[in-house]
């Protein structure tokens, strides 16, 4: 009773309630009720437009659940033979020395596995450590977009396609990203939203920053934040193996 009570917390914004069910009886924020509808699924899906303070409470708590969540599995993975499947295998594992990312009990291991597929693998996990280039979208000769940005509400058009206000040349920052399927376009953008701009199906980077966001279990795999620059030829790059919710992205 007290789970399915959280939605009608979330309705009327009551933040006293919403902190005494979260923080003292640990109420789930994931809890469905007869419509399908959870806590957390009515926050991804606009409430925090009417129910900010309630909005607020849910977002931190998925978000820590998600951070948790994803060192559970960097530790398992870190720990697991990437050839055999042997476990706890800690500080005596040998290190891909490629892609940084598996690790191997034994050589025996290793080159089995490399044999058997790492060989193709470890060439992506690579890239994605480096960094995906995402070149601009160029528009016929002629022709302009302009719409308009239901984040911002101002106006948006293929020039901001750029480095954000304060940014230098290679330095990282962070963008949120937002998609969901194979069919839409994903909008990238940085806090200050002077970075603003779409990838489109097809195009490079599309693929490899669409299965990140939808691993990110805290907005239902619909949006996620990763670093990314530009390089000195003014070209975007993202770095999907950084992607993740941190309590300080609250934008």
């Amino acid at each position: 009773m007290l789970s399915v009570s959280l939605h009608e917390v979330l309705t009327n914004d009551r933040e006293d309630v919403a902190e005494f069910l979260i923080k003292k009886h640990g109420t789930s924020i994931h809890t469905e009720d007869m419509d399908g509808l959870s806590p957390m699924s009515m926050v991804t899906k606009g409430a925090q437009m009417s129910s900010r303070k309630v909005s607020r409470i849910i977002s931190d708590v998925a978000r820590r659940e998600g951070r948790k969540t994803r060192k559970e599995k960097k530790q398992v993975a870190d720990h697991i033979c990437a050839g055999c499947g042997k476990e706890d295998i800690g500080e005596t594992g040998k290190q891909c020395t490629g892609c940084k990312m598996r690790v191997y009990c034994r050589r025996e291991c290793q080159v089995s596995h490399w044999q058997n597929g790492h060989r193709d693998e470890c060439k992506q996990l690579k890239l994605l450590y480096s960094g995906v280039k995402v070149p601009p979208s160029p528009l016929p000769s002629g022709q302009s977009v302009s719409t308009i940005s239901f984040i911002s509400g101002r106006s948006k058009n293929e020039d901001e396609y750029r480095k954000p206000t304060g940014v230098r040349t290679d330095e990282k920052f962070v963008v949120k990203v937002q998609g969901g399927t194979d069919v839409m376009p994903i909008m990238v953008y940085d806090e200050s939203r002077t970075c603003l701009f779409d990838i489109k199906p097809g195009k490079p980077g599309f693929t490899e920053i669409l299965t990140e966001i939808k691993k990110e279990k805290t907005w239902q795999g619909r949006k996620t934040f990763m670093k990314a620059s530009f390089d000195k030829s003014g070209i975007f790059i993202a770095y999907p193996l950084t992607a993740g919710v941190k309590a300080k992205y609250s934008w």
